[in-house]
């Protein structure tokens, strides 16, 4: 049984300058219905009101709250940030909370529940709430009419691709790759198809980082967070972690939301929202991955045809019909 010094989950929040959103963070984490965790936050390079915040918290919870900073005061980005979170966990298991998101009271003992039931599962998400209505001006628009943004629940898995996917792929058992899990909807992805289905390379979507969980051993077995992907890069540094995670270990993607994933201006998401700047880190990431599954001598045809099919979508979007045809040619039967 673990025990207060050493919990079954360590919940780390790196965060930088994020004073308006922090508090609520981490207040979500403090209200969870299931209570074996730690929580790290990890500074950033705060300089705007948010370590104080943080140092409140921490001196209210000793001993459940931890903060963690690095040398100087350094600003090194949000994942030498998580990784510093990791380095200090203590728990089995890890779940993220970015700064400016929140989780539902019943989040952790959700996953929780999973992961106790699946242990052989490296990963545990699930879909998000994807949170436009946080303020007050945001709930009634910007003129108080009826085009007031909504929240929308977004979902990692659709079963309609999967099920195309094996009418490509007739020779794969769905066996091979995919188990039900323990809901109507939930789905337990075997690897690598986690990284052939799931984007980036795949048709289907990426869960957001505050709705993971994580075995901690399975972190340091993917040596962690990649810290290149940061500044200009960063709207792509949870997928690199996510996709090395895909390679190894097996996925439940739950049908259900359990958090809020908070849409507004200045963050990653929205900075990276240009179609110049989204190529280009793009163009970096699967320059990164290529490399990467070189270096692990992985050859895994359908992952290597995703990742000629990402590439040549980038290089010539327009020209479809070359587009169609290099596909057809590349397809593995």
């Amino acid at each position: 049984m673990t025990t207060q010094n050493s919990p079954f989950v360590s919940v780390i929040i790196p965060f930088f300058n994020v004073a308006p959103y922090l508090e609520e963070a981490i207040e979500s984490v403090l209200c969870q219905d299931y209570s074996d965790w730690e929580l790290i936050l990890a500074d950033d390079g705060s300089t705007d009101g948010s370590s104080a915040i943080a140092d409140r918290y921490r001196e209210a919870h000793p001993g459940k709250i931890t903060l963690v900073s690095h040398p100087g005061g350094a600003n090194k980005g949000a994942a030498a940030t998580r990784n510093l979170g990791v380095r200090h966990a203590k728990g089995v298991y890890v779940a993220l909370l970015d700064s400016d998101d929140k989780w539902m009271k019943d989040k952790l003992a959700y996953q929780v529940a999973i992961a106790r039931r699946y242990p052989d599962v490296a990963l545990v998400c699930g879909a998000s709430v994807f949170w436009r209505t946080w303020s007050a001006r945001a709930s009634r628009g910007t003129d108080g009419g009826l085009d007031a943004p909504a929240d929308k629940i977004e979902s990692v898995h659709f079963a309609e691709l999967t099920d195309a996917f094996f009418e490509q792929h007739p020779e794969l058992s769905r066996d091979e790759v995919a188990n039900q899990g323990q809901a109507s909807g939930d789905i337990i992805l075997r690897p690598p198809f986690s990284a052939v289905l799931l984007y980036p390379l795949g048709d289907q979507s990426a869960p957001c980082p505050c709705s993971v969980l994580v075995k901690k051993d399975i972190i340091t077995a993917v040596g962690g967070f990649v810290e290149t992907f940061r500044g200009r890069h960063a709207f792509y540094e949870d997928q690199a972690f996510l996709v090395k995670v895909y390679l190894i270990g097996s996925v439940y993607i739950s049908a259900e939301a359990h958090d809020y994933y908070r849409i507004r201006e200045g963050s990653v998401m929205s900075q990276s929202a240009g179609k110049r700047r989204y190529r280009m880190t793009r163009f970096y990431f699967i320059r990164w991955f290529a490399r990467y599954l070189e270096t692990k001598s992985i050859t895994d045809d359908m992952l290597q045809y995703n990742l000629r099919a990402a590439r040549w979508k980038l290089r010539y979007p327009k020209w479809k019909r070359a587009k169609d045809k290099f596909l057809t040619i590349f397809t593995p039967h």
